[in-house]
């Protein structure tokens, strides 16, 4: 099919791009943060364009309208890799909640730490949390950025349930600024650790804000039906465009 052939295409020009980009800008590790910061955008940009022409996966924004002022958290449903790439495109420079496993990275770390994202140390338990609410309030209250949040801390495939982390209310309740929900069907086109990518049109949805100082409890709650029952629906929905039925039968059998 030629889809595949598209998918190994892409694979092969997208993770060589990443290469080529971060080997050349090794330089870098000895200039200002400042400089470091400029090798992100340029790799999303190469990325992107890839993407676009060779694997033809595009995407719509629907309710971009419902984002307030900047700062404010984004809960997001995480499903494949594709997403951390439209976070700029997205939101304009956000900071991002991220696993300090990926600090470590050959390459990559060194720049996602110019970047100035909030890293979640998992091996200090309880105290992670902590730490993740005081490494957020310099980028999001200081320098009014975006906070975006993957609820469920990890990708989830298209139909699998997994409960979200009440890590998100903590930073809620400290930074006193509004959470918007936001849906994606994106892992029906990009799976989650599938060498295979399919072309289309990946829907993101923006729902409107929820307002800060609200009861814990019923935020966590609104967070969680809007985002899973949302992004259930614009997978359907893609799923049922492709013709992709069995190749998503959990999400199919919970219709």
């Amino acid at each position: 099919m030629i889809w595949r052939i598209r998918s190994v295409a892409f694979n092969i020009l997208f993770y060589g791009w990443a290469f080529l980009l971060l080997t050349v800008c090794i330089p870098l590790w000895l200039a200002p943060r400042s400089w470091q910061r400029t090798v992100s955008p340029v790799w999303l940009w190469g990325g992107n364009l890839i993407e676009k022409y060779v694997l033809g996966l595009t995407y719509r924004v629907i309710g971009a309208e419902n984002l307030p002022p900047k700062p404010y958290i984004v809960a997001m449903k995480h499903q494949s890799a594709w997403e951390t790439m439209k976070l700029y495109a997205l939101f304009g420079n956000p900071a991002i909640v991220l696993k300090k496993e990926l600090m470590d990275l050959p390459l990559w770390g060194k720049y996602a730490q110019a970047m100035d994202m909030v890293f979640v140390d998992r091996s200090k338990g309880t105290e992670s949390i902590r730490l993740m609410v005081e490494s957020a309030k310099k980028p999001v209250l200081d320098d009014k950025r975006p906070l975006v949040v993957f609820p469920q801390g990890t990708r989830v495939p298209v139909g699998v349930k997994k409960n979200y982390k009440f890590g998100i209310m903590k930073l809620y309740e400290a930074l006193h600024i509004p959470v918007v929900p936001v849906a994606i069907n994106a892992g029906v086109f990009w799976p989650r650790n599938s060498f295979w990518k399919r072309p289309g049109v990946v829907t993101v949805q923006i729902f409107p804000p929820i307002p800060p100082h609200q009861p814990n409890d019923q935020v966590f709650a609104e967070i969680q039906k809007t985002v899973e029952e949302n992004s259930d629906r614009l997978s359907r929905e893609a799923i049922n465009e492709l013709g992709l039925e069995k190749e998503f039968p959990l999400l199919e059998s919970a219709n």
